[in-house]
Formats: structure tokens, sequence, C-alpha cells
């Protein structure tokens, strides 16, 4: 239908109307304008759609968990490719379902904190198990409460910092062993001086020996020698 060019939404119900013999003898037609109704809810459904494109198209690990027994509502598609499982067999199940117990209790832990605290939890690097090995997450993790002020569930953005650990990690390294290069050098420069000043000294009396020995047989010459020496 279109009233004024604008399409409308139509409810429509037909009810047959029976007569003394138990005939039909007619149809009653009940019409109710849902147009604003529809609006609404075509409204929601294309927000809601945006939300969740927004959420799947993040390129960081989100997900959402309930507050009571912290099992996962909501787990997007990095997360997924980071745990190497599927959403549907995340959802309703906790970190000890399906991660090795010491991950799964340090993750509990700070999730009954943020819980608890109200407040938004940083958590620099947390290490998780995965399909490609283990890999060094940056985590934020979100308190999401009701109307009454008490979480309700809880969500959890969390980044791959594993490269950068491992550039961390191999900068220490490296940094170590050049502290303990520099610490041979300076072992080696202090016994080859020593080594060297016994030697040198011999040098040097003997090539004063020999000009007082001599006296003043020595050719200039033999005495610029005898300087050069002892330079």
């Amino acid at each position: 239908e279109n009233r004024a060019s604008q399409a409308l939404e139509l409810q429509v119900c037909f009810t047959t109307v029976l007569g003394d013999n138990g005939k039909v003898t007619g149809i009653t037609v009940l019409v109710h304008d849902v147009t604003q109704e529809a609006l609404a809810l075509r409204a929601i459904a294309e927000q809601r759609a945006f939300f969740e494109s927004i959420v799947e198209n993040i390129p960081h690990m989100v997900f959402v968990k309930r507050a009571d027994d912290l099992s996962f509502v909501r787990v997007n598609r990095a997360g997924e490719d980071l745990l190497g499982i599927s959403a549907k067999d995340v959802l309703g199940k906790t970190d000890f379902e399906f991660l090795p117990l010491d991950q799964a209790e340090f993750f509990v832990k700070k999730d009954r904190e943020v819980l608890a605290s109200g407040r938004v939890l940083d958590i620099p690097e947390e290490s998780i198990s995965t399909p490609q090995g283990l890999r060094h997450l940056h985590t934020k993790k979100i308190p999401i409460k009701g109307p009454d002020g008490a979480p309700t569930h809880l969500l959890g953005i969390s980044m791959d910092v594993t490269e950068r650990v491992l550039q961390s990690l191999e900068l220490e390294r490296k940094t170590r062993e050049l502290e303990r290069i520099n610490q041979e050098l300076e072992s080696f420069a202090k016994v080859a001086s020593h080594d060297l000043k016994a030697p040198l000294r011999g040098v040097l009396n003997l090539a004063r020996w020999v000009e007082e020995d001599s006296g003043q047989g020595l050719s200039p010459q033999s005495r610029e020698f005898l300087r050069m020496i002892q330079k």
C-alpha cells in the first residue's frame, strides 16, 4: 500500500464469521499499520549488523564472558584465528575447558579482579598456548555493568605482541652477550698490559745499559737507534 508516496507496513488478520448453523457466513479483516514498528526494528537490525561488522573486522581478539561463571558468549574472527578454535566450540565454555591449567587460572584470576573492582585492567603481557605456539598478548579487560551498576559481563581486547616481545628478548640476549665480550676484552687487556710491561722494561734497561757501557764509543746513528728503541 502507498499513502502519500510512503510505503506502509501492514499487519493483516483474517477471521471467519460463522452463522448459527456453523457455516461460514463472512470474513472479518483487521488491518493494523505497523510501519513505525517495522522501521524501528529495521533500524535496530541495521545498527546490530553494523556493530557486528565492526567487531568482526577488528584485527585484535575481542571476547565477552558472562560475569557469573566466566563462560564465553562472544569471540570475534581474530580471536578464532588466534586460538585456532571456531567460535561455536568456544561459546558456553570457560578457559579451563580448552587451555592449560596454569594459563586458565591466570586468566580467571584477572577476570575476577576486574569484576570485583569494577574498573578497567591493563595487562601489558600474558602468554597463551595456540596452534602457532606460545603467543604473548597485551590485554585490556573491561567490566560491563547492568542498570543496577553490578557487572553482568566482561569485555576483553587482546593484541598479539609476540613479535615485539621476541625482539625485546633477542635484544636483551645480545646486550648480555656484548657485556660478556666486553668483560673478556677488558680482562684480556689487563693481562696483556701486565705481560707486556715486564719485557718492555727489560728492553729499556738493556738499551740504557748499552748506552752507558759504550759511552762515547757509539756512533751518532747508534745513539739514534737507541733513542728509537727507548721511545
